[in-house]
Formats: C-alpha cells, structure tokens, sequence
C-alpha cells in the first residue's frame, strides 16, 4: 500500500463524527503515551498489537480512524495502510493529537491539555 494514497480525514470532519457508532477511532501510539492524554472515546491501538492482529475482530462495517502524535509522526499513515490492507474501511487523523489538543477538542487521560502543551 502505497503512503501517500492513505484517505485523510481533518479535525473538523473528525470532531463530528466523534460519538458516532460507525467510527472506531484508534490511537496508534505507545499505550503509556494514550494514558497521558488521548482524544475523547479513542482506544489505544499500540502499532505491534496491530501488526499481531489484536484488533482485526473490529467491525469491518465501521470506519476506523486512526491517529498518532502530529503530522512530524508517520505512525498513522503507516497503521492505516496496514488496516486497509486487512479489509478495514481507514481514514488517518495526521494532526494526531497534537492539532487535537492545540484545538481544545475534547479529551481525556491524565494530563490536562494544557499540561500536555507545555510538556512539548
């Protein structure tokens, strides 16, 4: 699967479909980093546990979103395409949570956002 032809979703598109039951939004970084602080209802999805087929039982009727920190960080691209590659219908959020929290979208974890910023 080629990196540059993964769908993209935008941070407004994101925050709308954010309850929605058709979406699982996965959080690909490392799961210390998801307990830090993560996008609201997102579930963390560590890259290994993805490549060992720990998520592959997920709905394929729903969309999964897929994020990691920032645009600096490929992780989503590269989980994406792996997904895609398993049957999944995949957007990647590539403003990760970076853009989310800079945003004030809505969040949970034990970091407050701005904690989050100031740590970066």
């Amino acid at each position: 699967m080629d990196l540059e032809n993964i769908p993209t979703i935008q941070k407004e598109e994101l925050l709308k479909l954010l309850d929605s039951e058709d979406v699982v939004l996965l959080n690909v970084l490392a799961s210390h980093s998801y307990e830090m602080i993560h996008i609201k209802n997102s579930l963390s999805a560590p890259y290994d546990k993805l490549e060992n087929g720990e998520f592959d039982s997920i709905d394929k009727n729903k969309k999964l979103v897929i994020y990691c920190a920032s645009y600096n960080c490929g992780a989503s691209r590269k989980a994406a395409a792996l997904m895609m590659g398993r049957g999944f219908e995949v957007l990647a959020y590539e403003g990760g949570i970076k853009e989310w929290v800079e945003s004030e979208y809505p969040t949970e974890g034990r970091m407050t956002p701005k904690e989050y910023l100031s740590s970066l």
